[in-house]
């Protein structure tokens, strides 16, 4: 079993932290530079990511269907925690802006998927055709931050330690997490205490690591 993934998309990220919670399991991770078409359309027909090589020459799209596939291997499902409905939609109604207001800084970024200049220039200009010229957003990155934070402190009150301790989880760390991790990536952003724990301890668990060493 085989997950290919980009380091910095939020949907591979979800994948990642199923495969990092899920015991008894361990689910090797390959990076697929930006500028690798080929790779995925062998696998799958189309170039996205993640993939989940489930079986020798068997592939998997789509991140909650791996992360169901992945949480019910052996019939041992960890997803077992009680889901808190604010939280998915504060994901839902947060999720573009964060990843906008991320896309210039990840360039910048020394991630497995820009590897090679050729990568990373792919990366820029996939996301400069579809969303404008990362420079004009960072121009607007200050207001931005300050609307996410805005936003941290109302997800602040909804945030619950004590289940990631018990190891009682729940498809909302799945969701929230790839955003908080991604913000770690951003100076210009301060995440609320118990958020910042929050985000901390299930790094440490999940085996994914944070993007604090080298956020912009």
């Amino acid at each position: 079993m085989k997950l290919y993934v980009f380091d910095h998309c939020p949907f591979c990220v979800r994948a990642m932290t199923a495969a990092g919670l899920k015991q008894n399991y361990e689910i090797p991770l390959s990076y697929i530079l930006e500028d690798d078409a080929e790779t995925p359309i062998k696998m799958i027909g189309k170039q996205m990511v993640p993939i989940l090589e489930y079986e020798p020459g068997k592939f998997m799209p789509e991140s909650l269907d791996i992360v169901h596939y992945i949480d019910q291997l052996d019939n041992t499902p960890f997803l077992t925690g009680q889901q808190n409905p604010f939280i998915e939609q504060w994901v839902n109604q947060h999720f573009g802006t964060v990843g906008t207001f991320m896309m210039p800084l990840y360039a910048q970024m020394d991630l497995p998927e820009i590897a090679t200049d050729s990568a990373r220039k792919a990366y820029i200009e996939r996301h400069e055709k579809s969303h404008g010229s990362f420079a004009a957003l960072l121009a607007e990155s200050d207001q931005i931050a300050q609307k996410i934070e805005d936003a941290l402190t109302q997800l602040e009150q909804e945030i619950d330690i004590q289940h990631l301790e018990n190891q009682q989880y729940s498809l909302d760390d799945i969701l929230l997490f790839p955003i908080l991790r991604a913000l770690t990536g951003a100076k210009k952003v301060t995440l609320p205490t118990k958020i910042a724990q929050y985000t901390q301890l299930l790094s440490e668990q999940s085996g994914i690591a944070l993007f604090t060493e080298q956020a912009q």
